[in-house]
């Protein structure tokens, strides 16, 4: 699509996308899924940029209740035209645009778990890594006082462990996720943790059922 916006300036923005998926079973255990997505974005202030992503996953039945998983793949992230092209005050901090700010790339892998339990209850538990060149970040201007604008962080990573069980309170009435994320990211160039959330959230939502 193309976005022209007077809240930004006047850039014109062209973001478009094509992607390709097929899944097959290699064993009667086995499940496999391939595919690619071919990314492209330009602005009337930047060059364009082309990227081509590949992902691989597969899923293995280790019983009716308990099945494994693994994915690895490739990712783009084209910078939004807030990122580009902002220019305002907030709380005081002035930020400015960055015309020739660079999509993300990432390389991607998880390991995963699902198992049914017990009395109907769900255990999804995966460890995942992210690997990022020119990931996008809020960061101050060298040498300046209170002025900020979006960057590219030449080399960053995002690993962590996302669990979740998922049980009945009460059958039928009431069911809760209990869910545990750890999560830590860093600039693999400086070695500063990134302004990600909290490396440990636990939350605990209760639905009720009707």
């Amino acid at each position: 699509g193309t976005v022209r916006s007077n809240f930004l300036g006047t850039p014109g923005l062209t973001d478009g996308g094509v992607f390709l998926q097929d899944q097959w079973a290699i064993t009667p255990r086995l499940e496999a899924t391939a595919g690619a997505r071919l990314d492209y974005h330009t602005t009337t202030a930047s060059p364009e940029e082309t990227s081509l992503n590949p992902k691989l996953a597969l899923r293995y039945t280790l019983s009716p209740a308990v099945s494994l998983r693994a994915s690895v793949g490739a990712g783009y992230r084209a910078p939004s035209a807030i990122a580009q092209f902002v220019s305002a005050i907030q709380e005081g901090y002035r930020v400015i645009p960055t015309p020739a700010l660079r999509g993300e790339h990432a390389v991607s892998g998880e390991l995963g778990l699902n198992a049914r339990l017990w009395g109907g209850a769900r255990l999804d538990a995966a460890w995942f890594q992210s690997s990022y060149r020119d990931l996008i970040g809020p960061a101050a201007v060298p040498d300046s006082l209170l002025l900020f604008q979006f960057r590219n962080v030449q080399r960053a990573r995002i690993r962590g462990l996302d669990a979740s069980l998922n049980t009945a309170v009460i059958p039928h009435w009431l069911t809760a996720d209990l869910t545990y994320m750890r999560l830590g990211a860093i600039d693999l160039d400086t070695h500063p943790w990134l302004p990600y959330p909290s490396r440990h959230n636990a939350p605990l939502p209760l639905d009720a059922l009707g």
